[in-house]
């Protein structure tokens, strides 16, 4: 298992241009998040997941998840919350395109955003978003927080709509959610 996750972070770390800091979850050691500070730029931080593909679910025949998040910010807490709601999601085959997952409290301290919407990344280039762990192909996909009062608008126009209409900043913590009268 060692050589797998060194292989994935060796992968993320030529993505990302250097070491992360490495933060398990606390109660599930299996869980990973490394976390790069002024990454993609200064003020930025970004943050991936290990330990999202480990889980068997029958509808992952092609490729396993993992995440990545980007933020307009140096909070650690959006990195962790990613992490904390791999753990909790951990087997129940959750992070499909356009699922939308309420952590069930404010993220960040920044922000009142308190739910990720899981889509296509935009912070990677489509050559960064596979990783071939010999017995299995990791795809990352980019959570990306919303607003709650945002929730029902996704579920109501689908998630591509939600993503490219609105012209949102969704690496801004700061954001003011969308509303749709």
């Amino acid at each position: 298992m060692k050589e797998k996750i060194d292989k994935y972070f060796d992968h993320v770390e030529s993505i990302a241009g250097r070491e992360g800091a490495f933060f398990r979850m606390e109660n599930d050691p299996k869980i990973i998040v490394s976390s790069y500070v002024d990454v993609p730029e200064a003020g930025c931080l970004t943050a991936f997941s290990f330990g999202l593909s480990l889980a068997d679910c029958k509808e992952w025949r092609y490729s396993k998840p993992e995440l990545v998040i980007s933020m307009d910010s140096t909070d650690i807490a959006w990195a962790l919350a990613m992490g904390e709601l791999v753990r909790c999601g951990w087997g129940r085959c959750l992070f499909s395109y356009g699922e939308v997952l309420d952590f069930g409290r404010q993220i960040s301290e920044e922000s009142d955003m308190s739910a990720f919407l899981v889509f296509a990344s935009s912070s990677l280039e489509v050559s960064d978003l596979r990783v071939d762990l010999d017995d299995w192909i990791v795809n990352i996909s980019q959570i990306y927080p919303v607003h709650k009062q945002e929730v029902s608008l996704i579920r109501e126009i689908g998630a591509e709509r939600f993503f490219y209409d609105f012209n949102i900043d969704f690496f801004d913590p700061r954001r003011k959610p969308v509303l749709v009268v």
